[in-house]
């Protein structure tokens, strides 16, 4: 009796701790529906922090089979609201910006809204459709920085205004499900300016490449442009910048487009 049980083997695990670790292991969204239909091919997310108040977050989801942006709490997995189904068609990528502002790139170009699902700008210039989208939140206004699906192209706009500032060309794959993924690498100690990287995943050529923003690169400022500058984005509800730099809305009221 007395050498049995002896000492190389484990005790049993307190009871309970199996059936915690399984509650662990699963996933926090466990169904996925909302407003009656199921995620259908949902592409990308993003944690959406300070919404719907300071402290709090949502995490929000491109459902692009269903043309709607879907929220659900990071925590308890349950879903929350949705937005956009009035104006984005098979939407592709999110990014949270700031509090106030989610950007979403989709079939029918790129678009911003506000916690409440108000359409504040968009930005379309020079892509085909954009699969990718990342915000930097450097400068005036912050950029956002968007992966043509259809061509090798990097665009860079304006995040306030949806204004485009500058095309690269990355040597991505071209075509239809080139799905392609952005992430900016962060400035080390020390830097100044607009020497950040951007990498981008290539599904087709199963490769990473690295893209460089130098310094040279720097967006204006709105006291930087042309006096004479016609603003590309004054046929989406926004105006020319002032003398003061803001961009003002013109008097029109932003339908709004959230449903929970």
């Amino acid at each position: 009796g007395g050498g049995e049980g002896g000492g190389g083997e484990e005790e049993p695990p307190p009871e309970g701790d199996a059936e915690d670790q399984e509650e662990e292991e699963r996933p926090i969204v466990r169904t996925g529906i909302c407003e009656g239909k199921a995620l259908l091919a949902p592409r990308g997310l993003t944690l959406w922090e300070g919404v719907p108040e300071p402290g709090s977050a949502e995490l929000w989801v491109a459902d692009s089979g269903n043309d709607r942006l879907v929220a659900f709490d990071p925590q308890s997995g349950l879903t929350l609201r949705t937005m956009g189904q009035s104006f984005v068609q098979c939407p592709l990528d999110v990014a949270a910006m700031d509090p106030g502002r989610l950007a979403v790139v989709c079939r029918s170009g790129g678009h911003v809204f506000d916690p409440e699902g108000r359409l504040l700008c968009r930005f379309n210039y020079h892509m085909m459709i954009g699969n990718a989208v990342a915000f930097d939140p450097r400068g005036e206004y912050g950029l956002l920085l968007v992966a043509d699906e259809y061509t090798d192209r990097l665009v860079l706009f304006d995040s306030s205004s949806g204004e485009p500032l500058r095309t690269l060309h990355a040597a991505t794959a071209e075509g239809s499900f080139a799905h392609k993924a952005l992430a900016w690498h962060d400035c080390l100690e020390g830097e100044e300016g607009y020497g950040r990287k951007v990498y981008v995943a290539d599904s087709v050529k199963q490769r990473i490449c690295k893209v460089t923003v130098g310094p040279q690169d720097r967006p204006p400022t709105p006291q930087e442009r042309p006096t004479n500058f016609q603003f590309p984005g004054a046929g989406a509800g926004m105006s020319a910048p002032d003398e003061d730099g803001d961009t003002k809305k013109k008097k029109k009221k932003n339908k709004s487009n959230f449903s929970r």
